[in-house]
């Protein structure tokens, strides 16, 4: 009988831990002094992560020097453990397939040559299922045509 009742309440553990919801979604400015970009203000929908639907990230911020081409990279790391690695062109499209086609994230490039002053960028992603339980952690950077830092990015996503 108290083998039924351990099994029954382990059971209830791994359904709450498998059904609990997911906190939001949290960002951090990790630019360095000299970094040629702020950022105002975002809005997140489906905040927190909701599997099968699009998250919608819209950024407000500011340039303060012209943009004609350049480069993002972006890691990702579950439990300290990196688990993604991309870099591409901060000017083009580009679309991320996450691991084990957990989902992609849509990067919508910079319309280059942009310049000085008011930006706003919109970026998307999708969970195809819900991923293992934890905090997903994410850094982005940014960097202009010389190569000088525009915007660094950590973002947590739990799940």
């Amino acid at each position: 009988m108290l083998f039924r009742s351990m099994k029954f309440v382990l059971a209830l553990i791994v359904l709450a831990a498998v059904m609990a919801a997911p906190g939001p979604i949290t960002w951090k400015i990790c630019s360095g002094e000299k970094a040629h970009g702020v950022l105002d203000s975002v809005e997140i929908i489906n905040n927190p992560v909701v599997p099968g639907q699009n998250t919608t990230v819209f950024g407000y911020g500011m340039l303060d020097k012209d943009l004609t081409s350049g480069t993002w990279t972006l890691s990702g790391y579950f439990k300290g453990l990196k688990v993604l690695s991309k870099k591409g062109n901060l000017c083009q499209d580009s679309t991320i397939n996450l691991p084990l086609n957990s989902g992609k994230i849509y990067i919508n490039g910079l319309t280059c040559p942009t310049s000085a002053g008011k930006v706003s960028v919109v970026e998307k992603a999708i969970f195809n299922y819900k991923p293992p339980t934890g905090v997903y952690s994410i850094k982005c950077q940014m960097f202009d045509q010389d190569k000088e830092e525009v915007l660094c990015l950590n973002i947590d996503v739990p799940m």
